[in-house]
């Protein structure tokens, strides 16, 4: 005598599976689609209605990046005068704020300067503090988590 299936056996098996195989779908898709970086961030406690959240506020790697003007940014230099290195440190007495877009460049957050930006929510609003390195930008609204 062999093993025998019932028509509600089988349906069930058939409704597990979809949904299996509805979340692995699903992972698939946002591994594709968002990017995933590790970064650096400062905690927050917010007071939000919606109720509890961490609030974190995301430090950005801006080295590859640029910051409004050239003028802000103070690279270090060989005896002879060329550019050692392109970590640059800010040399305002102000700290800078700029719009920026993030994205992910070999595994670190990077924000790119926008240039001509007429609408504040074009992108993500960048600081950087007086005398800090380029590694040390902040994104300035929070990621509430």
């Amino acid at each position: 005598m062999g093993v025998r299936i019932s028509r509600a056996s089988a349906v069930l098996l058939v409704v597990q599976l979809a949904l299996v195989s509805s979340v692995a779908a699903k992972y698939l898709y946002q591994r594709r689609t968002c990017p995933r970086v590790w970064t650096r961030a400062a905690a927050d406690a917010p007071e939000l209605v919606m109720g509890r959240y961490l609030s974190l506020q995301l430090t950005a790697d801006g080295c590859g990046s640029t910051l409004p003007s050239a003028g802000q940014a103070e690279f270090p230099r060989n005896p002879d005068g060329t550019v050692a290195s392109p970590q640059y440190k800010v040399r305002t007495h102000t700290p800078i704020q700029f719009q920026a877009i993030l994205a992910v460049e070999k595994v670190r957050l990077v924000p790119i300067h926008l240039p001509q930006v007429t609408e504040p929510r074009q992108g993500q609003t960048v600081s950087v503090w007086p005398g800090s390195g380029c590694e040390n930008l902040r994104v300035v609204q929070p990621a509430n988590f």
